[in-house]
């Protein structure tokens, strides 16, 4: 059905919570939500917008992105991939105290986009895998530049052998 995200924060060690809702859609199903926070207050969220609910396995699904500079009082949104019959599951993030924001998911191939700096100034959508059915990516992010992205996909396009696959981007360098 209806599936909404929801944030919750807490500036009194948990005694009491502000909310909000950071997604709304009749008839759409939010999911796979990930978060990230830095120490300075910002709060970036990744998800799943599935607005052909009755396909269990993709159909027609957005990644959403919302961030936040003021700890989560306020947020922007950006879409960050859409597509008519094209299924993008599974979004991961990792978030930088220097305000870059990097995104990795899968649609058929390995999606990775990074987000620069604090005023919504996006980068352009690489792919960092050609190799269809590429599932269950994961990324970190370190201080030093560097971004690490693992994931799963077919070995030499045998739908039955899966491999593990493994990057680094430096400076828009690719290992």
């Amino acid at each position: 059905g209806d599936t909404d995200i929801s944030f919750k924060w807490s500036k009194d060690a948990g005694n009491t919570f502000s909310s909000k809702k950071l997604s709304r859609g009749l008839e759409t199903s939010s999911l796979s939500p990930q978060l990230a926070a830095t120490e300075n207050g910002n709060v970036y969220v990744v998800w799943v917008d599935k607005k052909n609910n009755n396909t269990m396995n993709g159909g027609d699904t957005d990644i959403s992105f919302k961030w936040s500079k003021d700890a989560g009082n306020t947020f922007s949104s950006k879409k960050l991939s859409r597509g008519l019959n094209v299924s993008s599951l599974s979004p991961q993030l990792a978030g930088k105290e220097n305000g870059n924001v990097y995104v990795v998911w899968p649609n058929n191939f390995t999606q990775f986009k990074e987000i620069l700096g604090y005023n919504s100034i996006f980068g352009e959508t690489i792919n960092i895998n050609n190799n269809s059915n590429s599932i269950y990516p994961q990324i970190a992010a370190t201080n030093d530049g560097n971004i690490y992205i693992v994931w799963i996909a077919n070995k030499n396009t045998l739908d039955n052998e899966k491999s593990l696959y493994f990057k680094r981007i430096s400076n828009f360098l690719f290992d």
